[in-house]
């Protein structure tokens, strides 16, 4: 280091620069950041980069300073390099006279096409459908006012992988660096066909208060780092991290929530929302999935436009469009285009239509045609952000009480994500997904502490039918895997153990669901009788007021190796309070005795 360090102030007196103009420009964050340059935990400061072709020096991945130097003998020996690293162009013409703009036909070509006027931040809500995507995904939008938003410059952030990775090979590689990540251009469609129609996610646009110069100096660093490489990390280098880091070093302030080893892409969202970072946050804007279409129509027609809604779907398309033509011109209108987002909803989750469906489809919209011109009066409903929701990342302490065991208190940390109760907005409706739960427990009787609980992954989905109408439904399931105590008695011991359930849900209206299920559990001991059961489970979740919820579960299982072991639990917990850093919660637990507790929580 002492070498190049010499090296780099030898070459500063050799080309004239001004030494101390040179040191500030090399130890700033932006220079970092252009470099993408961070600490490792067990290493020195080197470049996430592994592409040699995107440094000048040979030392530029782990030397910054040598790397400035290089960047500027090739910009002052042929000042046509500036065209390609843009942003490192834009950067250096700020401390050094000498590094002057050059016309650059390519990235200006480019740059005319985007003409971004103001950057948005774009978060895709979670998708329990795919590993990768369970957390949500963040990536910016170019807003040009010229042209329809559709037609928008976008840049993402991903792993590239083969298409027929195995899925377990897919997850190991994606946690451990397996995967190079790269920043992709695509025109905003792209994503809103992906995410809004194929996968059903609602996408929400934080549009940004930042100055004009600083939305050309990010797009002309994203464009510098198209088909560049880095390793992608789950938990850490990912979309969230990347993002956050360019935004950080180019506003100046902090984008990654403290305290945390992960970065999630909420975090990103969490922190833009912060108290000194508000500003930066110009306007929210929802754009909903096609099945969120669908059901915010639903919601608004009249008990009576909802029955003839499902009655027409039984009969055929001539029959159904007499029928339309026969209603108040106000409900009809009402109708079709409700059956419009059903069929568009249907087509998005099955990829077709049946020959009917496309028939009934067709007959909608030429009698719409054949109504008077002007929209049916639906209400925009506003949807409650999802910085509103709670943070991720759970610490607990919860007083328990049962009569065998007398009292105890429990510690709790929960990585990720949040469960059935959390605060929720701009999230999956009636889900959970929490992953690495940790609960240690210290008994008061006995004056022992023991490992209570840790659960690697839960995730339940109640897919609860909004509509009631054909084909708009799921499956409601949950998976879980960990380790834990069962039955609340002393003198049975832990197990690792594997459990979920299948089944159908219900629900009455955007706060309340029910479900009812299948479930079984593997161990792997058998304290509780035997090592795989299976039985019936009912529950649900009723959110009763912002400042309210509550949930219910109650389960009876008999073992596969032995019918004569069975086990039946009951759990009924409730939320309090409506604050993204902390609630309070009680709990009543049965298996096998009767366990009390009262939990407060604080979430960062």
């Amino acid at each position: 280091m002492l070498f190049f360090f010499v090296s780099s102030i030898t070459r500063v007196a050799a080309h004239n620069i001004d030494s101390i103009q040179f040191k500030a420009a090399a130890n700033t964050s932006l220079w970092s950041a252009l470099l993408h340059f961070e600490s490792g935990y067990f290493s020195s400061e080197r470049s996430a980069i592994h592409d040699p072709d995107y440094f000048y020096s040979p030392q530029g991945m782990y030397n910054r300073e040598a790397e400035l130097m290089a960047t500027l003998q090739a910009f002052t020996d042929d000042p046509q390099q500036q065209c390609r690293f843009p942003a490192r162009a834009r950067y250096l013409q700020r401390y050094f006279s000498d590094i002057t703009p050059q016309p650059c036909p390519e990235f200006d070509d480019f740059a005319t096409v985007v003409n971004a006027q103001s950057l948005s931040l774009m978060y895709a809500s979670g998708y329990l459908g795919n590993p990768a995507s369970m957390y949500g995904h963040v990536f910016l939008k170019f807003n040009n006012p010229r042209q329809h938003a559709l037609l928008d410059n976008t840049f993402n952030y991903g792993a590239r992988f083969p298409a027929n990775e195995n899925p377990f090979v897919y997850i190991a590689k994606g946690i451990f660096g397996g995967y190079d990540g790269y920043f992709a251009n695509q025109e905003y469609h792209h994503q809103t066909l992906t995410y809004n129609q194929t996968e059903l996610r609602d996408l929400w646009e934080y549009q940004l208060n930042i100055p004009q110069q600083d939305v050309e100096l990010i797009l002309a660093h994203l464009w510098e780092l198209e088909h560049v490489p880095m390793t992608y990390y789950f938990f850490k280098q990912n979309c969230a991290y990347q993002l956050a880091r360019l935004l950080e070093a180019i506003l100046n302030v902090d984008l990654i929530a403290p305290g945390k080893i992960w970065v999630m892409p909420y975090d990103l969202i969490m922190m833009l929302d912060r108290q000194d970072n508000r500003s930066l946050i110009h306007e929210v804007y929802f754009h909903r999935s096609r099945q969120e279409l669908l059901y915010s129509k639903y919601a608004q027609l009249s008990f009576d436009e909802q029955t003839e809604l499902t009655n027409l779907l039984q009969l055929s398309a001539e029959d159904a469009q007499a029928r339309l033509l026969n209603l108040p011109q106000h409900s009809a209108k009402r109708i079709i285009d409700t059956l419009y987002d059903y069929y568009a909803y249907l087509e998005s989750r099955h990829n077709q239509l049946t020959d009917k469906q496309s028939s009934m489809r067709t007959v909608a919209l030429d009698t719409r045609l054949q109504l008077p011109a002007g929209k049916s009066d639906f209400i925009e409903v506003t949807k409650t952000p999802p910085h509103y929701a709670q943070d991720t990342s759970l610490l607990q302490i919860s007083q328990r009480y049962d009569r065998q065991r007398g009292a105890s208190i429990t510690g709790r940390f929960r990585a990720n994500y949040y469960d059935l109760l959390s605060v929720n907005s701009g999230r999956i409706p009636f889900s959970e997904l929490s992953t690495f739960d940790l609960k240690a427990t210290h008994y008061f009787n006995n004056d022992r502490t023991r490992l209570e609980e840790l659960t690697l992954l839960r995730i339940i989905n109640l897919n609860a039918a909004k509509t009631g109408l054909p084909e708009d439904t799921g499956y409601a399931w949950k998976v879980a895997t960990g380790y834990q105590t069962f039955r609340l008695d002393p003198g049975l011991e832990s197990a690792f153990y594997s459990e979920g359930f299948l089944g159908k849900s219900l629900a009455f209206n955007q706060d309340t669901a029910v479900y009812a299920a299948l479930s079984g559990l593997l161990t792997s001991k058998n304290s509780l009788g035997g090592y795989v059961a299976v039985g019936p489970e009912v529950g649900g979740v009723m959110q009763v007021s912002p400042f309210y919820a509550v949930s219910f579960a109650l389960q009876h299982q008999q073992f596969i190796n032995d019918w004569s072991s069975q086990r039946t639990t009951v759990q009924l917990e409730q939320r309090f309070f409506n604050h993204k850093r902390f609630d309070m919660r009680s709990l009543i637990r049965y298996d096998q005795q009767v366990e009390y507790s009262v939990t407060i929580s604080f979430y960062y």
